[in-house]
C-alpha cells in the first residue's frame, strides 16, 4: 500500500495479495481502512483478454465480462460502477489454455508491448484519479 497526496486528494493505490477470485475482499478492507464510500473513485486495473496485448481501455462500470476478480469486487461493492483500466493481454493460442495464459509471463513482443502498456496504464491511472472517468 502507499499512499499518496494528489492536489487536496488522497490517492491510495494498493495490490491485492489474495487470490484474484477473491480480490473484492481486499478492496472492501481498503474501502473500510480509507473511509471510501464511493465505489465510482476506486479504479481497478486488470488484464483482459479481448484487448490485443499492450492495449489499453479505460472504462466506467459495466458488464464484468466473465472476469473473476472483477466478479469478486463488483460482490463486495454490490456495483459494479467503478474504474477501471483494463491491460490487453490477447487470446490465448487455444480456448483451453486461459488460465495458463493469464497467469504465464509475456514472451518477446508481447513482453514489450505490456511493459509499454503498464506505463501508459500507470499515467493513466493518475490522470483518471486527479481529474476523473466520464
Amino acid at each position: 500500500i502507499c499512499v499518496h497526496q494528489q492536489d487536496v486528494h488522497k490517492v491510495v493505490y494498493a495490490a491485492s495479495e489474495t487470490y484474484m477470485n477473491r480480490s473484492g475482499a481486499a478492496v472492501q478492507a481498503l474501502c473500510r481502512d480509507y473511509l471510501l464510500t464511493d465505489p465510482s473513485k476506486i479504479v481497478v486495473v486488470h488484464d483482459d483478454l479481448d484487448l490485443p496485448p499492450g492495449r489499453i481501455r479505460l472504462k466506467l462500470g459495466g458488464s464484468i465480462a466473465g472476469h473473476n476478480g472483477l466478479a469478486s469486487i463488483a460482490r463486495q461493492l454490490r456495483t459494479t460502477e467503478f474504474a477501471r483500466v483494463r491491460i490487453g493481454i490477447g487470446k490465448p493460442p487455444s480456448k483451453f489454455d486461459g488460465p495458463n495464459w493469464v497467469l504465464s509471463r509475456p514472451q518477446g513482443e508481447h513482453a514489450d508491448s505490456q511493459d509499454c502498456a503498464f506505463r501508459r496504464a500507470a499515467e493513466a491511472i493518475e490522470v483518471v484519479t486527479r481529474e476523473g472517468l466520464q
